[in-house]
């Protein structure tokens, strides 16, 4: 089975992209479509899906893009987790790391995870009076591979009586602004329209606030003013995580028997013999992100 993943170029640049990925040896592009993969493009962009025996192909589309300079663009590589990687904040080395951890079925059962990254890192570089860089000291860096991989939180979800109150109180306390807001239905999350009012709408205009300041996401689940919250306010975290993580937290929740709250193709969650929910995606919450980007 061959690697696979997105490459994202500019049309004016496919065709030189097709063949730094022909220059690999083992690769090729096995499809190509002029729809880029969610991204917010100013330009023509087109997508290629990429199949590649081994990741060499990693090493010829660094060159090529390096080619390219001083002429910055947008080109990256989206993976099955939908994480995208821009090519111009990757080195070979992480694009080789993200690969396998997004595909660890392709090489071997169990990966090992991180033996293609660097074996030493340079502790201290200080500059001599020619001005040329000097190694004063060259540590060993062991990184053990994990099991489970976070790529990111997406949001924590806590259960309020009063959600217009709520959403005043963590907008003022922390600044927080608000992403959007949603109604609850049996067909799932349908996204409210940003001129929403709460003075027209009282308490039942929404079921769900999202709330971000920087890295932090809430979002704010109304119960009810007469709901009886006997469990914990933290309704769930929601993390994003890599394939093979995914795969491995669910069966172990499934084997042990923990409770699951809900489950998708791209989404698990269960609850811990802690009470915790936790909320697995592989790449974030399409609903809230088809909603709210």
């Amino acid at each position: 089975m061959a690697y696979r993943f997105l490459l994202e170029v500019p049309e004016a640049l496919a065709d030189e992209a097709g063949i730094a990925v022909g220059a690999a040896g083992d690769a090729q592009v096995v499809v190509r479509r002029s729809k880029a993969h969610q991204q917010p493009f100013t330009e023509p962009y087109i997508d290629m899906t990429v199949a590649a025996h081994s990741l060499e192909v990693t090493q010829t589309l660094l060159a090529w893009y390096e080619s390219l300079r001083p002429a910055t663009h947008d080109i990256g590589i989206v993976l099955h987790s939908g994480e995208r990687l821009p090519l111009k904040e990757h080195s070979r080395s992480s694009l080789v790391a993200a690969i396998r951890r997004d595909q660890p079925w392709v090489e071997r059962t169990v990966p090992k995870i991180g033996d293609h990254e660097e074996d030493y890192r340079m502790a201290d570089v200080t500059r001599s009076r020619a001005g040329v860089a000097t190694l004063d000291a060259v540590e060993l860096a062991e990184a053990p591979a994990k099991a489970f991989n976070v790529r990111s939180l997406n949001h924590i979800a806590i259960r309020v009586m009063n959600l217009r109150r709520a959403e005043e109180f963590y907008t003022t306390l922390l600044a927080m602004d608000v992403l959007g807001r949603a109604r609850l239905s049996e067909a799932g999350q349908t996204a409210l329209p940003v001129d929403f009012a709460w003075e027209s709408s009282a308490d039942d205009g929404a079921d769900i606030v999202y709330l971000q300041n920087g890295p932090l996401v809430l979002a704010l689940h109304r119960v009810g003013l007469g709901a009886r919250i006997e469990r914990s306010l933290l309704e769930h975290i929601s993390l994003r995580v890599d394939a093979s993580s995914f795969t491995r937290i669910k069966g172990v929740a499934l084997m042990r028997g923990y409770e699951v709250v809900g489950q998708s193709e791209t989404d698990f969650a269960f609850r811990d013999p802690f009470n915790v929910v936790w909320d697995l995606n592989l790449a974030g919450n399409p609903e809230f992100e088809s909603a709210f980007r």
